[in-house]
């Protein structure tokens, strides 16, 4: 009789030890996870940094170069609305805007943004005056026509005629590429280019042409290329 007592006693004790363990165990699988910490940074693909710059996308530093130009002349229709128009169309031509860009000697990525002109001359042509850099007092410029067509669009240097200093004498040169402040006006169809020898401005050249039958024709040329302190313009053409 005592005997079954014990067994009895001791199968009570097992079956409360095994109540509490599984109670136990029931709370550890329901227990809720720990709150994720707010001050943690995200990873989600959201955070991650938006590209500033083309030049990332290519290991060639002078593809990257005209591509960051491409991304400078983006900017120009928010800061001049009235270039909006074409800016918008030469960009659906990115090989032509490369030609043009290639014709710069050097090159500043950032300069096309800065004082780059654009002029309607007919329906599907524009004159494009492309900054290529920024120097110390002046800009450098490439002049071009560029003309849409039902097969793409075309791009024609033009070249601009001009005087300078050679050793004393006065040589003729032409070239697509200038630097100085280029004037145009739209209704008389003309450009004038002013160029600074120096930054004090007391020589330097002046050029007025004529734009006509798609090229720009020179009209006069006025030069003081002594620096002497007194600008005194003389003409040099016709």
């Amino acid at each position: 009789m005592k005997n079954r007592i014990t067994e009895a006693v001791l199968i009570a004790v097992l079956l409360q030890l095994l109540a509490i363990a599984c109670s136990a165990a029931n709370h550890q699988v329901t227990q809720s996870p720990p709150a994720t910490d707010p001050a943690s940074p995200s990873i989600s693909p959201s955070a991650t940094p938006t590209p500033t710059s083309t030049a990332q996308f290519t290991d060639d530093p002078e593809q990257a170069k005209y591509l960051d130009a491409i991304e400078s002349l983006r900017v120009i229709p928010s800061e001049k609305p009235e270039y909006r128009e074409v800016v918008e169309r030469l960009l659906k031509h990115e090989d032509a805007v490369k030609q043009m860009l290639k014709g710069c000697d050097p090159l500043d990525a950032e300069a096309p943004q800065l004082g780059s002109q654009f002029y309607k001359t007919s329906d599907s042509s524009y004159i494009v005056m492309l900054q290529c850099f920024l120097g110390a007092y002046q800009g450098g410029f490439a002049f071009y026509l560029y003309t849409e067509t039902p097969n793409g669009a075309t791009v024609q240097p033009l070249t601009l005629d001009r005087y300078d200093d050679d050793a004393g004498k006065v040589k003729k040169t032409s070239s697509h590429t200038a630097a100085g402040y280029p004037e145009y006006n739209p209704d008389r169809k003309t450009l004038v280019l002013s160029t600074k020898y120096r930054g004090v401005g007391d020589c330097g050249t002046t050029g007025t042409y004529q734009f006509a039958n798609n090229k720009f024709v020179l009209k006069q040329f006025e030069a003081d290329f002594a620096c002497d302190g007194k600008l005194q313009y003389k003409t040099v053409y016709p």
